[in-house]
């Protein structure tokens, strides 16, 4: 799985989007420099837990960025 500017996406992170067609129909709305920075977000993680953490936390902010921009749930 690759983002809009081709950067490739973590395992752990596709797998948590792929959960739902609906989180994949966000992320999908996502601009371009957000996947990067989220995407970022997880690599820089050190430890398991931490990434862990950061994934939900882009999930999170995944939905938080839709609800904003597109005024849906």
């Amino acid at each position: 799985m690759k983002t809009k500017l081709d950067q490739v996406i973590p395992d752990d992170l596709a797998s948590a989007l792929r959960q739902s067609q609906t989180m994949i129909e966000m992320w999908d709305g996502l601009r371009p420099s957000c996947q990067r920075r989220y995407v970022n977000l997880v690599i820089e993680a050190k430890r398991l837990e931490a990434r862990k953490r950061r994934i939900e936390r882009v999930l999170e902010m995944t939905g938080d960025y839709y609800r904003r921009h597109y005024g849906k749930s």
